[in-house]
Formats: C-alpha cells, structure tokens, sequence
C-alpha cells in the first residue's frame, strides 16, 4: 500500500481566535503516523480565516477517520472539510 495525502480546510470558531496557538495545538493533535507536510492561513469570510493543512499518511485501514475525529476534537475548531484526498 502506498501514502494519502488528504488536504482540510478548518474553520476557527471566531476571527479573534489566535491562529498560531491553534496551529501548535493542531500539530499535537495529529495522530502519530500522519505527518504535517503544509499548511496555509486563507481568508475565508467576513474576517474569518480558513487553515487550509496536507497531511500524509499511510494507506491503512482507519487512519483518516482518527485524523478527521482529532482535528475535530481540537478546542477552538469549528469545522473540518476534506478539500482533496489522494494517492501518492
């Protein structure tokens, strides 16, 4: 089996949050075995800013649905979109 690459859109729950406090806790979040390889800050919507991350991951059974569900469970996330995935 090969590597996913699987790019999200995540949605702040107000335009104050602080978005590096949020990005460090992201990082943390992520489990072991999916590694962070870019992410971008976007405006979204009336002053609301979108991070936009890829992450990689092996394609094993499971990893992409404990991916969505940590990045959901991040304190000050609202939304988590998967934008692209696919095969490396």
């Amino acid at each position: 089996m090969g590597d996913v690459a699987v790019r999200y859109r995540l949605l702040p729950e107000s335009p104050d949050q602080d978005i590096d406090s949020l990005m460090g806790r992201l990082k943390s979040a992520l489990p072991p075995e999916v590694k962070l390889r870019a992410s971008e800050v976007r405006p979204f919507a009336f002053g609301l800013k979108a991070i936009e991350i890829l992450v990689v991951f092996k394609d094993e059974g499971g990893l992409s649905e404990q991916t969505e569900n940590a990045l959901q469970q991040v304190p000050g996330i609202q939304s988590v979109e998967v934008l692209e995935m696919g095969l490396l």
